[in-house]
């Protein structure tokens, strides 16, 4: 999460060179990260997508068809097998505030 927190203030002030220098830093620490094989490779990349790539609903991007089976798949997966890939991915787990379509809070 403080990957993505950082990518998401370097994206709000973008083209700044507050923007420029928060890339750089986190560059440089996944790089000497990478460089001494602190976290393994997956975990890294999940950590570069959180920081670099802005998130947004799979439906409304372009994904390509080879894709769409993969996604589906996810779309029927219990939350806490997802949670356990995200994580070993480096990605955000929290399925906290994720409300299942058409449950009320106390059944998400």
């Amino acid at each position: 999460e403080v990957f993505e927190a950082l990518g998401a203030g370097a994206r709000a002030v973008a083209g700044t060179p507050a923007a420029q220098k928060i890339c750089e830093q986190l560059r440089r620490v996944m790089q000497a990260w990478g460089t001494l094989s602190v976290f393994h490779s997956n975990l890294m990349k999940g950590l570069e997508v959180s920081a670099f790539v802005q998130i947004k609903a799979w439906q409304s991007a372009d994904v390509p068809r080879w894709l769409r089976p993969k996604f589906s798949e996810w779309q029927v997966q219990h939350f806490s097998q997802l949670e356990k890939q995200c994580r070993t991915a480096g990605l955000r787990s929290d399925s906290g505030s994720v409300k299942a379509e058409g449950a009320t809070a106390p059944d998400a």
